[in-house]
């Protein structure tokens, strides 16, 4: 006796699933809940059980499992970005150290601390911008000024 085969018009997981591959489809090209209903019907994608086009509020539920979807998966190829990034780093990494290349290993090192978000944050000496303050005025000029001329030398329009 051999095992029935389901009927992919009657089971409900197989109907939910072509109708959410066709929401996806109709929400790319940016159509509206009621479109898509609409847009399905012509297409004779319909509720098996009742023969009627699909309700709005059902395609709604289906365009929020579909967004779900989308977002999971977006999740999923980022986190696998990042980490085929940093297997590439290390390797990098590892090649330079035996070639003894130092500029390599502290750009892999930059890298991967970008990666993994552990650069350390910009300290800035206080004390060192007093001094130069301090300089600029014992010279006879106005520090601010001076900044600012800095800032337009490196053609920075404003901080």
């Amino acid at each position: 006796m051999t095992a029935r085969k389901p009927d992919p018009r009657k089971d409900s997981k197989i109907i939910t699933e072509r109708r959410q591959e066709k929401v996806a489809k109709l929400m790319i090209y940016g159509l509206t809940s009621r479109e898509i209903a609409d847009q399905l019907a012509t297409e004779d994608v319909i509720n098996p059980d009742t023969g009627l086009p699909w309700s709005v509020e059902t395609i709604r539920l289906d365009q929020k499992a579909v967004e779900r979807k989308w977002k999971a998966s977006t999740k999923a190829s980022v986190e696998t970005h990042r980490a085929r990034q940093l297997a590439e780093v290390a390797r990098v990494k590892r090649d330079a150290w035996e070639m003894k290349n130092h500029a390599v290993i502290l750009s892999a090192l930059s890298h991967e601390a970008k990666l993994t978000d552990t650069a350390a944050p910009l300290r800035i000496n206080l004390s060192l911008v007093s001094d130069w303050w301090d300089a600029i005025e014992r010279l006879g000029h106005n520090p601010e000024t001076v900044l600012k001329a800095m800032i337009a030398e490196l053609g920075v329009q404003q901080l």
